[in-house]
């Protein structure tokens, strides 16, 4: 019998809101809702407008028969000003 082959965990999405200025001049966010209690406040770049992804490795859904967890991706948008 042969063994079962690793299945990778699924990649998630999340999206963390800051003020329009965070977006342009960089700072310090809390993390999206759902993530709160497992996550430090997120660190924005300077115009993190122009590559608003974050990605988080290994914190997506945990692989199956050794294979690997996937990984968060959170996506930096304004709150409405």
């Amino acid at each position: 019998r042969a063994p079962k082959q690793g299945r990778d965990g699924e990649d998630l999405v999340a999206f963390g809101r800051v003020p329009p200025s965070t977006l342009f001049s960089g700072g310090v966010a809390d993390p999206p809702a759902e993530l709160a209690a497992d996550f430090d406040p997120l660190h924005i770049p300077n115009d993190a407008r122009k590559t608003p992804w974050a990605r988080v490795p290994g914190r997506g859904e945990p692989g199956e028969n050794d294979g690997k967890d996937g990984d968060l991706f959170i996506l930096i948008i304004s709150e409405a000003p």
